[in-house]
């Protein structure tokens, strides 16, 4: 019996010396993934053909008293994106003089609207849907959103203050930016 019971507790002690190693192993490495979106982002703001840079849109000289314009046709900005990921456009009123960008005409005060469409053929009716620029505040550009690589034109209408306090020539810069589509 004697015998029985040491044979026994030899085995025991083989079984837990083979068992307690691969107990209290535990694992010493494991993974993640990384997934990377890529957002790359560009602009080039060109001519209505897409083939030269768009410098100013020239007002000639107006009346105030709520004289409109509008970028439309040979006028429009054509935005190159390149190979950008998918985008919004923002824009904002900047260097302004004697006058405002303001959400209604009023004295010294005008109302700049932008509005983006990807296809010549859908000029948008910015004058009623437009999006209205404001002084050094970013705004989103309605319609002016895109996939990537895709391009895009910009249209704007411009209406002249109701009264001005000089007849000095006014000079506004839009600056328009790319963002990710979020």
């Amino acid at each position: 019996m004697q015998k029985i019971i040491s044979l026994l507790l030899i085995l025991g002690m083989a079984v837990t010396a083979v068992a307690i190693p691969n107990i209290a192993e535990a694992d010493t490495t494991d993974t993640f993934t990384i997934t990377v979106t890529i957002s790359f982002l560009t602009i080039t703001l060109t001519d209505h053909s897409g083939s030269g840079a768009y410098g100013a849109w020239a007002l000639e000289a107006m009346l105030v008293e709520g004289t409109k314009t509008m970028i439309k046709g040979t006028d429009e900005i054509y935005i190159e994106v390149g190979e950008s990921s998918a985008y919004k456009l923002s824009g904002k009123v900047t260097g302004e003089t004697d006058w405002a960008a303001n959400a209604t005409i009023a004295a010294d005060k005008y109302v700049l609207k932008l509005m983006g469409a990807t296809e010549a053929a859908d000029a948008p009716a910015v004058a009623e849907s437009g999006t209205i620029m404001n002084n050094a505040t970013s705004v989103l550009i309605g319609g002016a959103t895109g996939l990537l690589g895709v391009d895009i034109r910009l249209y704007g209408h411009f209406m002249a203050p109701l009264t001005t306090t000089t007849g000095a020539e006014q000079t506004m810069t839009v600056t328009i930016t790319i963002a990710a589509a979020s």
